[in-house]
Formats: structure tokens, C-alpha cells, sequence
């Protein structure tokens, strides 16, 4: 509901610390997209998804021991075991991931390190949430009909 309600403009974006994110309009970006191209409708959603995303967290047994270098602590050794919790919210919009504009909406941004449905890219842990392709064909189509009712 909540992707739904983004995409459709009746959800703010979250308004991040010096970021213009919470003033985002998606409405006017929708109105220029060709509405008979799937393909960009989906990387549409998956922006909105990316800037707020349904999913907050995700997370992964450790199946062997790992390090991992904590600032001001040096590094420190997990047992397997160890459940890894990843910030969704945070990794979404990691500059070193995305890009210096990782809090600007681009809808012609690549999305294959698109995490919104649980897992990294396409298949991730064998983990992606069982109805990715549902929603994301079900918003498409949603997309299509209310995008041609707001043009004249």
C-alpha cells in the first residue's frame, strides 16, 4: 500500500536532513513518461521504492565467520551465525553506491543495485520477495490507466 500510495503522489518522501526529498512532486514526472513503455513506468516505481522503500530492513544469516572494520574500533569477527541486518532506507541512498545525486529522483537511473523488494539486484541470498513481479506489474498497470486519465 505504502508503494502505492508513493507512485501515486499521495505519500510524501521522507524530507532527509538537508536533502529536498519531502518537497518531491512525483505527479509532474509521471505526466512525462510514455505511458506505453513498461519498461520506464517500472523503473519509475522502483525510483519512488528506491527513495522510500516499502521494505526498512533486510537481513541474512552468516554462514561462516566474517570481519568487519568498525570505525574507531578496528576490526571485529562475527561467528557464523550472526544475523546481518541491512538498513534498506540507508543503503538506498549510500553515495558510494548510487552516485553524489543519490537523493535526486532520476528515473533513467540504473536500478540493478535496487533493493526495495528485500535483496540486491536480481536474486540476492535467494531472497526477493515473493511478490516483486506482482506489484510491480500491478502498479504498471495502474500507472497506465491513471497516467492516460490525468492527459487530455
Amino acid at each position: 500500500l505504502q508503494l502505492a500510495q508513493t507512485v501515486l503522489g499521495g505519500r510524501a518522501f521522507p524530507a532527509y536532513r538537508d536533502e529536498p526529498t519531502g518537497d518531491l512532486d512525483v505527479l509532474p514526472i509521471l505526466d512525462s513518461l510514455d505511458l506505453s513503455n513498461r519498461s520506464v513506468l517500472r523503473d519509475f516505481i522502483l525510483e519512488c521504492a528506491r527513495l522510500y522503500p516499502p521494505v526498512t530492513t533486510s537481513h541474512h544469516v552468516a554462514t561462516e565467520p566474517f570481519t568487519v572494520n568498525m570505525k574507531g574500533k578496528g576490526d571485529i569477527t562475527f561467528p557464523a551465525g550472526t544475523i546481518k541486518m541491512i538498513t534498506l532506507g540507508q543503503a538506498m541512498l549510500d553515495k558510494t553506491v548510487w552516485g553524489e545525486d543519490a537523493y535526486k529522483f532520476d528515473v533513467n537511473r540504473s536500478q540493478s543495485k535496487n533493493m526495495a523488494f528485500n535483496g540486491i539486484g536480481e536474486r540476492a541470498f535467494s531472497r526477493i520477495c515473493p511478490g516483486r513481479e506482482i506489484v510491480l506489474e500491478l502498479l504498471t498497470d495502474v500507472l497506465q490507466g491513471i497516467g492516460a486519465r490525468r492527459r487530455p
